[in-house]
């Protein structure tokens, strides 16, 4: 090849090409892996604000909006037993994705955070220990049941009531609490 410039990209469209197929490759190999560990630190949260669930058998229900996930745990007779929902809330930082654990009653049994980004020490508040524990026992309408906002992580304590609020709601609509 005369053109050197010609040369060059190609040259530079060969490695990319190589490359891409590389992060490819890999991605494909480690993909089974990351979802079995995504899998297993789901079901050891699930398992901590629900623990009867180890010992339940599970059926997935149509989840709506923020609910990513809502399952439904029966006994060996099939009488309901509770509730698991994975659900979304807008925080101040981004999302904030819980797991509820709901009787068939409609009361809050537990609650754990999966994920979020909140600013460490104000927003984080919102989705720590004593504040996600304060949703134990509380019905529709969360706020309204004895739950308050964290002082100065305003937004993120709301977007965690919003979010538990809208689990709720699609139980009570389905006519399943």
């Amino acid at each position: 090849m005369k053109n050197p410039i010609l040369r060059t990209a190609l040259t530079l469209l060969l490695i990319c090409g190589v490359c891409a197929g590389l992060v490819a490759a890999v991605y494909h190999v480690t993909l089974p892996v990351t979802t079995a560990r995504e899998a297993e630190a789901e079901k050891a949260l699930v398992l901590s604000v629900y623990p009867e669930a180890a010992s339940l058998q599970a059926k997935e229900l149509e989840a709506k909006g923020n609910v990513e996930k809502l399952t439904a745990y029966l006994d060996g007779e099939g009488k309901l037993c509770g509730f698991v929902g994975i659900v979304c809330g807008a925080g101040f930082g981004g999302d904030i994705r819980l797991v509820i654990a709901v009787t068939p009653e409609g009361k809050i049994l537990g609650a754990g955070v999966q994920e979020h980004s909140e600013t460490p020490g104000v927003g984080s508040r919102a989705v720590g220990g004593d504040f996600i524990a304060s949703l134990t026992g509380a019905s529709l309408p969360v706020g309204e049941n004895g739950v308050d906002s964290v002082s100065g992580a305003t937004i993120s304590s709301r977007a965690v009531m919003a979010a538990a609020d809208e689990l709720l709601s699609l139980i009570r609509e389905e006519g399943k609490a």
